[in-house]
């Protein structure tokens, strides 16, 4: 509080002796400890045009005074804050908002200490409107820079989703399908489906260790890192080799370990050689979920087939695994946010001999006549499923559907 105030005693002529008994007994009372060190209070007559500037509290002395005369006044002390008390028979009309209205027989040291407590608290009021006008501030710079934000993230979405391949068309009778559902704007999942040469596709699939930006980010790098093929020169002109798969993931394994900074990045990926012709498939795993084959007459299948996790050692090499695809065999690649996806229930967590949840769900794939309609069949029943609209990771799966065998007459 101020060490000083200013208070003024407003009345009519018909009402100056009361005002002026008023001015010495504010004068007089006990201010305590939270007073100001000094005051200054004297009585003024009522007046048109009268105004509050450089007073603190006005006490108005309004018995016999309209209404209309005094809303001016009550404007006055509005639009400065200024701290009104009113002296009046309490009838009519409620006063306006912020005013202190009293009986006319309230003793001149109750006016005084009831003065004091207004001009407190208006003090106090104060001080939390202007916090409150700093707090707005700062409300709305963060609210401007978490709309910077969102803006570069769903920037961020759509050039992630942009850099996803387009599915390829069949190649001699082996359909392709994808599901990509980021968790939250990005993902740190990635997958790409290239197609190496007229009857052989590579498919690469990684999970970046880790959520958000830096996840992306770490997963787009080693999308286009991965190397697929050699080419060097001779005096024949340019030569290709198809790198396989284990070769593929030594290369881009080595890539990552050697540019490991202070904060270690680690994925998991697999990568994937389809031979469309010959209904073979030759594959490498990173430390990601083991392939599955759905096949119309065993069922599910999990491929026994593992590996270290990409970045660890630099010289780490991975193992390859052949599979035949025979007519109707569906191969799946996927992360492992299927498994927080289709969460087990309690009964199911007890039973062992059950499959898994995500597991059980994969297998429902096996009938669906194409590729696509499987994945979009699954999309569904992730939308459907408790707990989708906030999902705990990212959900990346690549299907790969061998059909009737295609025939070829002989050269």
């Amino acid at each position: 509080m101020a060490d000083s105030r200013t208070i003024i005693v407003i009345a009519s002529e018909a009402n100056r002796q009361r005002g002026e008994s008023l001015v010495d007994g504010i004068a007089s009372a006990s201010w305590g400890d939270g007073g100001p060190s000094s005051l200054a209070i004297w009585f003024e007559p009522w007046r048109d045009g009268l105004s509050l500037r450089d007073v603190d509290a006005a006490v108005v002395i309004a018995e016999g005074t309209g209404a209309g005369a005094l809303e001016a006044l009550f404007d006055d002390a509005s639009m400065r804050s200024t701290p009104l008390v009113l002296i009046d028979d309490l009838s009519g009309d409620a006063p306006p908002r912020g005013c202190l209205r009293l009986p006319p027989d309230t003793a001149d040291a109750c006016i005084a200490a009831a003065t004091l407590a207004y001009i407190i608290r208006t003090d106090d009021l104060r001080v939390l409107e202007r916090e409150l006008r700093l707090v707005e501030r700062i409300a709305d710079g963060v609210q401007a820079e978490i709309t910077r934000l969102d803006e570069e993230l769903q920037m961020a979405s759509l050039v992630q989703q942009e850099f996803l391949p387009r599915m390829p068309p069949a190649i001699e009778g082996v359909e392709f399908a994808a599901l990509w559902r980021p968790a939250s704007a990005v993902s740190g999942d990635i997958y790409d489906i290239v197609r190496l040469d007229e009857r052989r596709v590579g498919i690469f699939l990684a999970d970046a260790v880790g959520h958000g930006v830096p996840a992306a980010l770490q997963a787009m790098l080693l999308c286009r890192a991965l190397e697929t093929k050699d080419r060097f020169g001779d005096r024949h002109g340019q030569v290709e080799r198809i790198l396989p798969p284990a070769e593929a993931l030594s290369r881009l394994n080595s890539a990552m370990a050697s540019r490991q900074g202070r904060m270690g990045r680690y994925a998991a990926a697999m990568y994937a050689i389809v031979d469309c012709r010959e209904r073979t498939m030759r594959v490498a795993s990173a430390g990601g979920p083991p392939p599955l084959v759905l096949s119309r007459t065993a069922g599910l299948r999990i491929l026994p087939m593992s590996g270290p996790l990409l970045g660890l050692h630099a010289t780490q090499e991975f193992e390859e695994t052949m599979i035949e695809l025979a007519p109707g065999d569906r191969i799946l690649f996927h992360s492992d946010g299927f498994e927080q996806a289709f969460r087990d229930g309690g009964e199911l967590m007890d039973m062992p001999e059950l499959l898994p949840r995500y597991l059980e769900e994969f297998a429902k794939l096996r009938d669906i006549q194409h590729a696509d309609d499987a994945i979009h069949s699954l999309a569904h029943r992730l939308d459907v499923e408790h707990g989708s609209l906030h999902p705990n990771d990212d959900c990346t799966m690549v299907l790969v559907h061998a059909t009737a065998q295609v025939m070829y007459a002989a050269a």
